[in-house]
């Protein structure tokens, strides 16, 4: 079976709850017709200049014909209304540069970084163990080249956004690990993989990692994992290097979600802000009056972590919001981004106005209080109807100009997905 998403099982059914409700303008920038342009995506990244970056998956079958693609839309010129596609490259089946990637970021002179987490010439499990991948722009198109291709003692499945450092190594998670990946010494040659720490699970250790790392100072590296701790339902950890280079890094499980209200299975990536506090989404916990069928009662948090006052104090974990799965959404699995003034922006897989049958999913904005200490207040910016225009936003939004959101969904013309605008 290809990878699907780590939570495909959720199945729940809509409330009737309450949002402040304030409808924004969706514009379809773009509407995927599942064949070379690729289907479903699941990723977005905003460049400098406005042009937007992303990936599309592939069909949970036994073999496809283009296994992902990467792609970029490039915002409409001298008065134009209409954004311009381009596939940059698209991942043949069983391919040895890998399929089905995940994200890319944008790295010096307009060269791509992502991965990709499955294909690639090793096997685990019948199917290729995933691989790093670069893509470079020139005259003849877009080039790709593997830089690390997983499989035995280097893992598998690399999950979530690479995060480029500043000496411009890559750092990442796939299955048990995570790693990093630095850039041949004399500009040419090998990548060399470093695998920074080995996730067991065991004493409340973090497991299983699903998205990419935030970066503190250090440079400290932040995640989450979908499950360890110590209710084995899913932490957030802390990387630290090394005092003496060669030194094994070290891990320190910052929270353990427990179930309750609190939040589990925390998903996403992480979010800090300037002044070192931690911005997240669980997929569960939270509410326990949300109706659901899952093992762990909750429709899903935004939670922050905040850092002590001093060394070697605890962090204080405050759950923002929690969802009820009725007009407010249900079920986060993207994360949040911060917006200006403290906001942050999210989507939710379920809950809405929608008549999809569990509901189609919301664009939200968390606002701070005006006082510290006070409530956040959620707006629904957006609820996702069934049909082309859209359904389904599991990635995270991106803010741009004008107070524009930009993101990716289900639905579109076609009914294989859309990259869609928010306007308010």
């Amino acid at each position: 079976m290809k990878l699907s998403h780590i939570f495909a099982f959720l199945a729940a059914f809509a409330l009737h709850g309450s949002a402040d409700a304030q409808s924004w303008n969706l514009t379809t920038l773009y509407s995927f017709q599942g064949g070379t342009d690729g289907h479903s995506p699941n990723s977005l990244m905003l460049a400098a200049g406005g042009s937007l970056y992303g990936t599309t998956s592939t069909a949970i079958t036994l073999h496809c014909s283009t296994c992902g693609t990467v792609f970029q839309l490039t915002p409409p010129s001298g008065g134009g209304t209409a954004w311009a596609h381009t596939t940059l490259f698209g991942f043949p089946d069983e391919a040895t540069d890998g399929e089905t990637p995940t994200a890319v970021i944008m790295g010096p002179a307009g060269t791509l970084f992502g991965a990709a987490a499955e294909g690639g010439p090793s096997t685990c499990s019948g199917y290729g163990c995933g691989t790093v991948f670069e893509l470079t722009p020139g005259a003849g198109g877009w080039t790709d080249t593997v830089l690390l291709d997983f499989g035995g003692s280097k893992g598998q499945m690399p999950t979530g956004a690479l995060l480029l450092g500043p000496n411009g190594a890559l750092y990442g998670t796939a299955s048990q690990l995570a790693y990093e990946l630095r850039p041949p010494s004399s500009g040419s040659g090998a990548w060399t993989e470093h695998q920074l720490y080995s996730f067991t699970g065991a004493t409340g250790d973090a497991y299983s990692p699903q998205s990419g790392f935030v970066a503190g100072p250090g440079p400290v590296l932040y995640g989450q994992s979908v499950g360890g701790g110590a209710s084995n339902l899913g932490t957030v950890y802390q990387l630290t290097p090394p005092a003496v280079q060669g030194g094994a890094w070290t891990e320190n499980v910052l929270y353990s979600f427990q179930g309750g209200t609190d939040g589990s299975v925390p998903v996403g990536p992480l979010v800090r802000s300037s002044t070192g506090v931690l911005y997240g989404t669980t997929s569960t916990g939270g509410s326990p009056s949300c109706f659901q069928h899952l093992p762990q009662p909750g429709c899903g948090t935004v939670f922050q972590l905040t850092p002590p006052a001093g060394s070697g104090g605890t962090w204080t974990e405050t759950v923002l919001y929690s969802f009820t799965d009725g007009t407010d959404g249900g079920y986060p699995s993207a994360g949040v981004v911060l917006g200006a003034n403290g906001v942050l922006y999210g989507t939710t897989t379920f809950g809405g106005t929608g008549s999809c049958e569990e509901s189609c999913g919301t664009v939200f904005q968390l606002t701070p209080p005006a006082l510290a200490g006070g409530t956040w207040t959620e707006t629904v910016l957006y609820s996702f109807p069934v049909g082309s225009a859209g359904s389904s936003a599991d990635a995270i939004v991106i803010p741009g100009p004008a107070g524009a959101l930009y993101g990716v969904a289900g639905g579109g013309a076609y009914g294989e997905g859309q990259v869609f605008e928010l306007t308010p």
